[in-house]
Order: structure tokens, then C-alpha cells, then sequence
């Protein structure tokens, strides 16, 4: 077995702690594993990084969801712009919803959080989330690994390095069992949901710019039309403004100072981390067919969300000068 997939295995059998214990033996006993390490090191805060997750999971835990994210950002000093409907506030008091939006910096979960004040607002999130930080584990619900394999090459450095770290963690299971056990999770976040509760999610599942969005989407919200429910849940489009210089001008690389400095440069440049969401729409207003597949379902929905990144670039100060952030291609 080779160093990275002791590391990998380490992490997949115990979380971050055990993994970056191994990682910090590998560094002092491997002068191989020490040179491949150090650029990486020199650019990225691993650990910093890693024992701020395990922290934030730890007073999730302690302090329940909302509350952690908001201590977290306060700690990490990041201070998005959110241009949130007030209905939507309304809707994040105690009424039930779904919410969905793009995926680029790993950020997006913990800024919307940080905006709930109910404690049943759940996650639909890869099953290594849970593993990186068992704190989280309980306002999670944990989706395997059952995308098809894409190739890598001639895609931009950034996806390939994700792909990589992506199929370290969060493998596929050997078992094909993937697609089952997702497909009792999203029942799961049906149920939560019907019963008041909201629930956050990525429909592409990666943050890889330009992936398809996923018809698990779909299918969760065709659930939601077909249960009786006593509030009728609605979905709240997220168009999460946010990049990899916003990360790096955040405090979790305030040990990587020539980073940050540079960063902030970029973000002064390009504007600010933002959260745009609009009106939310009853699932039963979204002018969906009683025969409607998961595939168009998302697809609405999709073009929902697009209008709304549509009016974000209005909404919010130099939208239109920073694309990248949006994910799109």
C-alpha cells in the first residue's frame, strides 16, 4: 500500500484526526512524502483547514447548526453579502423547504446555515462529510458516491486535483449499492421535509464548474408534490456567489499571509462573497406535470435557479465583473 492511500485509508476508517496524524508521521519519517507535501503545504493551510472542519463539527454538535456556522464565520472572518427575499426569512423560521444551489469553495453550507435559527435544518451531503467530522453527522443525510466515471484529462488543473482528492475520500462502494441506499436518503429528506423540517443541497454534487445537475433533485421535489403535508414545502433557489480567492482571504489561511494579501487584491477586484436567493415557489406552483420525469423536474428547476443568478447580477454590487464565481461555463 502506498503513502496517499494510507492516508486515504486512515481517513475513510476514522476521519480527519487519524488522518492528519498520519499525515504528520508520513512528513517526518518519509523525505519523499515531506518534498511532495511541502508545495502543497506552502500554498494550502492542511491543517488549519482540517482542524477548523472538525472544530465546526464538534459545536454543531455543542451548539446546533446555525448558531456553530455563525461562530465559525465570525472565527474564519467572513462577512458575505446576502440579498435574501423576506419571504424566504419567513420560510427559514419554521416552515418547510428545499433549498439548492451551486457548489465551488466547500463555503457555501456554512453560509447558509449561519443564516437558520431552527435546529432542524438538515444537509444532503457525501457520505465522506460525515467522516471528515462526526460532529455534522447529525444534521446530515449522507449520499454515496454513484457518478460515472468522467475523465480527467484536459480539464483545468482545479478539477483534476478535486477528482483526485474526490475518489480518494469518497470512493465508489465496491458493493453497487450506491444508487439503493441514495434512493433511501432522498426518501428520507422527503419525510423531513413533509414533516416541517428543511433541507439544503447541491444538485451537481461536486464542485466541478459546468457539472450536471443530478436528477435526484427532481425526484425529491416530485416526491414532495405526491405527500400529503400540512405546510406545503416550497424551494428556494441559492445562487452562491463565491470563489477560491474568497477562501483564501478568509481567516483560515491567515498562516499563508502572502496568499491572503493576494486574495483580498483579487476579491477587491472581482466583489464580495455573496448569497442571493429570491421569492421561493410552492412545489405545487412550479407548473410541473403530474408525468414528469426526475430529469425534466431538474430541469425546471435548473432554469428556476437561473433566473435567479439572472437576478443577482442586479442585485448585487459587481456581480457581472466576477463569472467565475457562479460556476458556470
Amino acid at each position: 500500500m502506498g503513502q496517499l492511500d494510507v492516508l486515504a485509508s486512515a481517513f475513510r476508517e476514522g476521519g480527519l484526526r487519524p488522518a492528519l496524524a498520519v499525515h504528520r508521521l508520513l512528513r517526518r519519517r518519509s523525505l519523499r512524502y515531506a518534498i511532495a507535501a511541502a508545495p502543497i503545504e506552502a500554498s494550502i493551510p492542511i491543517e488549519d483547514v482540517c482542524t477548523e472542519l472538525t472544530r465546526l463539527g464538534d459545536e454543531v454538535a455543542r451548539l446546533g447548526i446555525g448558531p456553530a456556522c455563525r461562530v465559525a464565520m465570525r472565527r474564519w472572518e467572513i462577512d458575505p453579502v446576502v440579498v435574501v427575499h423576506p419571504r424566504v426569512w419567513d420560510l427559514m423560521e419554521e416552515s418547510p423547504f428545499l433549498a439548492f444551489g451551486n457548489h465551488v469553495t466547500g463555503l457555501e453550507a456554512a453560509v447558509f446555515s449561519s443564516l437558520a435559527a431552527r435546529p432542524d435544518l438538515y444537509h444532503l451531503a457525501g457520505t465522506f462529510v460525515a467522516t471528515a467530522s462526526p460532529g455534522l453527522a447529525s444534521v446530515l443525510l449522507t449520499l454515496d458516491n454513484a457518478a460515472d466515471d468522467a475523465p480527467a484529462a484536459g480539464r483545468p488543473l482545479r478539477e483534476r486535483m478535486l477528482r483526485a482528492v474526490e475518489e480518494a475520500i469518497w470512493p465508489r462502494p465496491a458493493d453497487g449499492g450506491g444508487p439503493r441506499r441514495n434512493l433511501a436518503t432522498l426518501r428520507r429528506a422527503a419525510d423531513l421535509i413533509s414533516g416541517g423540517a428543511g433541507v439544503h443541497m447541491f444538485p451537481a454534487g461536486v464542485m466541478h464548474p459546468g457539472s450536471p445537475w443530478q436528477p435526484g433533485l427532481g425526484w425529491l421535489v416530485r416526491r414532495l408534490r405526491s405527500e400529503p403535508a400540512g405546510d406545503v414545502p416550497s424551494v428556494v433557489p441559492l445562487v452562491y456567489g463565491m470563489s477560491d480567492a474568497h477562501l483564501a482571504a478568509s481567516a483560515l489561511f491567515r498562516r499563508r499571509p502572502w496568499i491572503r494579501a493576494l486574495a483580498r487584491a483579487v476579491v477587491e477586484l472581482s466583489g464580495p462573497m455573496s448569497l442571493y436567493a429570491p421569492a421561493p415557489v410552492r412545489v405545487d406552483r412550479l407548473g410541473i406535470g403530474p408525468h414528469s420525469t426526475s430529469g425534466e423536474v431538474t430541469a425546471t428547476l435548473h432554469d428556476l435557479w437561473r433566473s435567479a443568478h439572472a437576478e443577482a447580477a442586479r442585485a448585487i454590487p459587481r456581480w457581472r465583473r466576477a463569472p467565475a464565481v457562479l460556476g458556470m461555463r
